[in-house]
């Protein structure tokens, strides 16, 4: 009786857990919700590196996944065509950037809709658009893309001459070429990529832009000569997004001051310092340049953010306390720690870290900039 008993447990076992995952089959869980990158900030230079297979081409058509049974679904862990939800887009394959040169065409399985508030299946393939993708192979032939949301790019369909170089650097060749576009949503979507891609040898082609382009693509140049680390650009940048709160919809400018964040380097010392100094500036944008000068750790800066402690905006007093902390190594210019910090307690220590600057902190010989490590202008 108890062999029996046990026999018809472990089998009441088997159908609940078979039960369970037929459920979850059928009405599979929403993938982890994240939160999309606004359009245009992608980093295409990472999205190229992490992705098996890159290329340009053109939409040739769009259908609905073909139905197949329920085995090569749970084979291919393929929820979405179990759903009825997937797609798939023949594409005519311009140029290969990385991966299989001698395919023509490609088939593309995607979905786009109802996950895209969450931060997948954001891509909307259409018929006869252009697109920069990057993707991986499924287990069944078919490309899907490498990331849902950031895995296709609009591009321009004007790509240059054939050349030796290859990889990004053909990439780059290409996303130049389609400036040319006279479709200015393309030449715009162009200029975004270049940004992406962070190549501080964009900027010749970009700057004639940041010139003489359209509201819109001179803003955008800007924000992608900014990003490839071209320091030229620095002033017009702050500039951009402190005339730019009123045009927010138009321009990159929230965008900007997140940027500034990254600059490193003692050759940005200078330009951020002034823009960290001048009461003409945002908050926003001196925040964000101390927070670079804090990131470098360049004892360099001490005298002049030292001269920051007794700002009277209170995150100003923060950011400068916590560069100099991670630089001094002191108790006495130690930013306050916690979730909320009170600022009559970020003010006192303002006040205890100024006293030990002028007292002794300036009296001590800081190692140059040069004997640092990772200080190389992006």
């Amino acid at each position: 009786m108890a062999a029996s008993s046990g026999a018809f447990w472990d089998h009441l076992w088997i159908v609940g857990l078979c039960s369970i995952f037929l459920l979850l089959l059928v009405f599979p869980p929403g993938v982890a919700a994240r939160i999309p990158l606004p359009k245009g900030t992608e980093d295409v230079r990472d999205l190229f590196a992490s992705a098996p297979l890159v290329f340009h081409g053109r939409v040739l058509n769009v259908e609905s996944r073909e139905h197949r049974s329920i085995e090569e679904d749970v084979k291919h862990f393929d929820w979405d065509a179990r759903n009825n939800q997937a797609r798939i887009a023949t594409f005519q394959v311009d140029r290969w950037y990385k991966g299989s040169s001698q395919l023509s065409t490609v088939k593309l399985q995607f979905d786009y809709g109802a996950d895209a508030i969450n931060g997948h299946d954001c891509i909307d393939l259409r018929q006869n658009t252009t697109w920069l993708v990057m993707a991986r192979q499924r287990g069944d032939g078919v490309l899907e893309f490498s990331d849902d949301c950031e895995g296709g790019l609009p591009a321009s369909s004007i790509l240059s001459p054939y050349s030796s170089e290859a990889g990004v650097r053909q990439l780059q060749r290409d996303l130049i070429a389609g400036l040319q576009d006279n479709d200015s949503a393309m030449r715009l979507e162009n200029i975004k990529r270049l940004g992406g891609l962070k190549l501080q040898s964009s900027s010749g082609a970009l700057q004639p832009l940041v010139d003489h382009g359209s509201e819109s693509e001179s803003q955008w140049a800007t924000y992608a000569m900014f990003r490839s680390g071209d320091l030229s650009i620095l002033h017009e940048a702050a500039e951009m997004v402190e005339s730019g709160q009123s045009k927010i919809s138009i321009m990159p400018a929230r965008w900007m001051t997140v940027e500034l964040r990254f600059l490193t380097g003692p050759l940005a010392v200078p330009l951020l310092m002034d823009l960290a100094k001048s009461t003409g500036h945002t908050l926003a944008v001196r925040n964000s340049a101390i927070a670079a000068l804090e990131e470098m750790r360049d004892p360099r800066t001490l005298p002049d953010l030292a001269s920051h402690l007794d700002d009277s905006d209170d995150r100003i007093q923060f950011n400068v306390l916590a560069a100099m902390d991670a630089m001094t190594q002191t108790r006495q210019c130690s930013a306050p720690r916690g979730r909320s910090v009170d600022p009559s307690q970020v003010a006192l220590q303002a006040a205890t870290c100024m006293k030990w600057w002028k007292a002794e902190g300036s009296l001590l010989k800081w190692p140059r900039a040069d004997e640092l490590v990772n200080h190389s202008t992006p």
